[in-house]
């Protein structure tokens, strides 16, 4: 939902459009992604994400909360949790 217009462009000429969906749609996905796999950070962290795009920090800071209770089973996901870290440290959650 939150792409350029040359984005749009591309996504256009490449695959004749984009998808429907929608950033709620976004939120309800991740949501049962997790409830498949709690242990799984990087749907978590996705959440928070989306849900500080959507200017609801205070579900953001509980999904990043939960981020640091996780185990990240790679370097990228260590990345994720690190990032989490940073942002609650910003919002004096730390």
């Amino acid at each position: 939902s939150r792409l350029s217009w040359i984005e749009r462009l591309v996504a256009k000429t490449v695959y004749g459009g984009l998808p429907k969906g929608s950033i709620e749609k976004s939120v309800e996905f991740l949501k049962r992604a997790i409830e498949v796999d709690s242990t799984a950070l990087f749907p978590t962290y996705s959440l928070a994400v989306t849900y500080r795009r959507m200017k609801e920090d205070e579900a953001a800071l509980i999904q990043l909360e939960d981020v640091l209770e996780l185990t990240p089973v790679n370097s990228e996901e260590a990345r994720y949790q690190k990032n989490a870290e940073t942002w609650l440290a910003e919002a004096g959650r730390l």
